[in-house]
């Protein structure tokens, strides 16, 4: 069983604390790929790490092509970002949430919709400063 294989089938019992340094493991040997940050976030979120989750996700973001065309990577990508976004929020880092949020908003308005859409965030933008990146009416 090489290490990829040993990395998922601890991950598919849940066996997160010892899977943690393998997907480590596999980070070092190339820190280029997006989808072993993203299982590194998969696997601190497990273990309820989330401002490290965070990180891990915010890598795997980084390191996604958007601009290939390749729609399983621009999925990996999204999925990469919602994930960030939610381990921010469950760490509580609601300053960088925001910045988050308030630079996803400036690329791209609807992205207000979609954020909005998701039922942990949408208590964030009753308060300042989440309440200052809805629209004016």
């Amino acid at each position: 069983m090489d290490i990829f294989e040993r990395y998922h089938a601890l991950t598919d019992e849940n066996k997160w604390e010892e899977a943690l340094p393998i997907i480590q493991e596999i980070i070092d040997m190339n820190p280029e790929i997006t989808t072993s940050w993203f299982n590194y976030g998969v696997c601190l979120q497990a273990l309820k790490k989330y401002d490290m989750a965070a990180g891990a996700f915010q890598q795997a973001y980084f390191r996604t092509d958007f601009s290939g065309g390749d729609e399983n990577e621009i999925n990996l990508g999204d999925a990469a970002q919602f994930r960030m976004c939610y381990n921010l929020l469950q760490a509580g880092m609601h300053n960088e949430l925001f910045g988050i949020f308030k630079h996803m908003i400036e690329q791209d308005p609807e992205n207000l919709d979609v954020i909005l859409s998701i039922d942990d965030f949408k208590p964030l933008f009753e308060e300042k400063p989440f309440s200052d990146l809805l629209p004016k009416h």
